[in-house]
């Protein structure tokens, strides 16, 4: 055998390797099963494991987000001091600017706007805001759109209508083909919606104070989230304290 067929073999052969491993990557992308939180007799029991559930999904799409955010940070460190920066940091740049929905970052006011989005939702705001949103899982939202957190949306068939939607009233409650396409969503709404601007000034604070990021002090500047505006977020808050200890939280 001559060595360019050797050649050709292992070139095969590692070809082969590669797909093998794609497909099992898509396998194991697959949507995850949502327990039956409904048939949970037990509050207890039920608590536990929704934040059980969520906990996973909620913590993957932060750690998507904090790595954009540590590669932003860089790039904003080498603008600062004039540094060029690549063509491949520039191309990513412009992605990222596209999907937080901001201008291209060349002022400084720009760029912080960036940095303000670019960042992470509390994992115990986000845990009690999916109970709070879906009725700890159980919701008709759930079961037929994966929607956890209550997001709508405006154009027909775009989601699912309530039951209880008011004569003249035309949005939808948005569905996702998955739970985690649902944590995505809302952690990118909560990065890019005007009703969110105090939410992000008050995250942005926080970080340059070099203070942890409170989900309880967080829960206050989100008012807009529900029309029951001030109730709603003390609603939250008392959630978020009640429940701490079940959330498996350090």
């Amino acid at each position: 055998m001559t060595d360019r067929s050797r050649f050709r073999r292992k070139t095969a052969a590692a070809c082969l390797l590669l797909l093998a491993l794609y497909l099992a990557g898509c396998q194991n992308q697959q949507p995850v099963r949502i327990p039956a939180f409904e048939n949970i007799q037990d509050t207890e029991e039920k608590k536990m494991r929704f934040f059980s559930f969520m906990s996973p999904i909620i913590r993957e799409e932060n750690n998507r987000v904090l790595k954009q955010r540590k590669r932003l940070l860089r790039l904003h460190e080498q603008y600062e001091n004039g540094s060029w920066l690549w063509w491949w940091d520039r191309r990513w740049l412009n992605g990222l600017v596209s999907e937080y929905e901001v201008e291209r970052p060349d002022d400084p006011d720009q760029w912080q706007t960036l940095l303000s989005r670019v960042d992470i939702v509390p994992l115990d705001l986000a845990l009690v805001q999916a109970a709070k949103e879906s009725g700890w899982g159980a919701s008709r939202f759930v079961r037929e759109g994966n929607s956890m957190f209550g997001e709508r949306c405006f154009d027909e068939g775009c989601g699912i209508v309530p039951g209880k939607r008011r004569p003249g009233a035309e949005h939808e409650v948005q569905a996702f083909q998955s739970v985690a396409e649902s944590v995505r969503s809302y952690i990118h709404n909560i990065n890019t919606h005007d009703a969110y601007n105090n939410f992000r000034r008050l995250r942005s604070r926080l970080r340059k104070e070099g203070s942890a990021l409170d989900g309880y002090s967080l829960a206050g500047a989100l008012p807009l989230y529900s029309e029951r505006r001030t109730n709603y977020i003390i609603e939250i808050r008392h959630m978020i304290k009640e429940n701490m200890h079940l959330m498996g939280i350090e």
